[in-house]
């Protein structure tokens, strides 16, 4: 069942907004999609939600009837006074007005979202380095997005999203979306991901210092990891180090280029490099 296209035209028009692209507003009218996710997500009465893009309240109404909370976040000023209103007696409905990549995330324990697709790895990252932690994740993605998500070592998608998503969670593309169940539809469909949580296997401080080495390591993909990190170390970091030294500490990874290392080996050769040249107290920027 979808939503009603007329209707939801007139409540945009009403308090005069038109999806932004740029802004990755494209709101989900299918509402076996959005029943969907919230089945996946097993909401129970003792669950604390969060929610990134309330748009117009479908997915958030859902929440809040299974929930014991939900935190629903918008960046949007018109949708967020439409939100107000909708939900003004709705006491577990809690809004929050911001950036979500930019505010101090609340404490909840699952997240279940149609995340805006123009930020939807940037918030993976934050959301998977969380320090406060979580039980679990439903999230849509675009279609291309979610595949990069659950990429092997060696293949064209794989990347610091493959890395950082793997490496901190199990990973699981649940269902594939069509673009004509958005309002307005995006140029390309989505997916529905599934994300469990890892024990973390870094210091809280040094989770997303770890992506940003992976970030660095992979604007340099098809290079030899030898020669990799040296363009990193002498290029980017602006760092002097002695080259047979670092040469020794890749010794396992000659050969292999960085596409090609899985996320366990990214880890050991961030720990190394950090403990070896970088030192206890610098961060990578």
């Amino acid at each position: 069942m979808c939503a009603d296209i007329q209707s939801l035209k007139s409540i945009l028009r009403s308090i005069g907004l038109r999806p932004k692209r740029k802004l990755g507003q494209h709101f989900m009218i299918n509402y076996n999609t959005l029943n969907y996710m919230v089945e996946l997500a097993n909401v129970s009465a003792d669950d604390v939600i969060l929610e990134v893009g309330a748009g117009l309240g479908h997915l958030t109404e859902l929440l809040s009837q299974k929930a014991q909370k939900v935190y629903a976040i918008e960046l949007d000023k018109r949708l967020y006074h439409y939100l107000a209103n909708k939900f003004r007696d709705v006491k577990n409905v809690s809004l929050i007005l911001g950036d979500v990549l930019k505010i101090n995330l609340p404490r909840f324990n699952k997240v279940v979202s149609n995340l805006p697709f123009s930020i939807s790895t940037e918030f993976t990252i934050k959301l998977l380095t969380n320090p406060k932690g979580f039980h679990l994740a439903v999230l849509t993605y675009q279609r291309e997005v979610a595949l990069r998500m659950v990429a092997t070592p060696g293949s064209q998608d794989y990347g610091r999203l493959s890395v950082v998503t793997q490496l901190l969670s199990d990973v699981q593309v649940a269902m594939e979306v069509p673009r004509s169940s958005f309002y307005p539809p995006p140029e390309v469909d989505a997916a529905i991901v599934v994300l469990k949580p890892k024990p973390h296997p870094l210091q809280a401080k040094e989770l997303s210092e770890f992506a940003n080495f992976v970030a660095l390591l992979f604007s340099q993909r098809r290079k030899l990891v030898e020669k990799a990190v040296s363009v990193v170390f002498h290029k980017i970091l602006k760092l002097r180090v002695n080259e047979e030294q670092v040469s020794k500490a890749l010794v396992s990874l000659r050969g292999k280029r960085v596409f090609e290392l899985t996320p366990e080996e990214l880890l050991l050769l961030y720990k190394d490099l950090k403990e070896e040249f970088l030192g206890e107290g610098y961060q990578v920027p």
